[in-house]
C-alpha cells in the first residue's frame, strides 16, 4: 500500500509504505504488519497507531520519514530514515 490514509485500519502481512497517515483533526488510524515486517511513513499525524507483531505505539506528535520495526529483542523501534 502506498498513498494517503485518513482513518481506519490497514493490516498487512508484508511491508507497508504510506505517504501520509492520519489528519490534523485527529482521524484515528491504525497500521499493522507481521512481526518480521516494516512500516515506512513519510508523514504521520499525532494519534496514529503503528503495530508490528504484538507491539504497538500511538504517536504523540506528528512525525516525518519514519520506519517502524522490531529490534532483535522484539521491542518496537521508530527511527528516521
Amino acid at each position: 500500500m502506498s498513498g494517503i490514509v485518513r482513518g481506519g485500519t490497514i493490516q498487512a502481512q508484508d511491508n507497508v509504505s504510506i505517504r501520509q497517515i492520519g489528519s490534523e483533526l485527529g482521524a484515528k488510524s491504525l497500521v499493522m504488519v507481521a512481526k518480521d515486517k516494516k512500516i515506512r511513513i513519510v508523514s504521520a499525524f499525532d494519534g496514529v497507531t503503528v503495530r508490528v507483531g504484538k507491539m504497538s505505539k500511538t504517536l504523540e506528535k506528528p512525525m516525518k520519514n519514519i520506519e517502524v520495526s522490531l529490534d532483535t529483542d522484539g521491542y518496537l523501534q521508530i527511527r528516521n530514515y
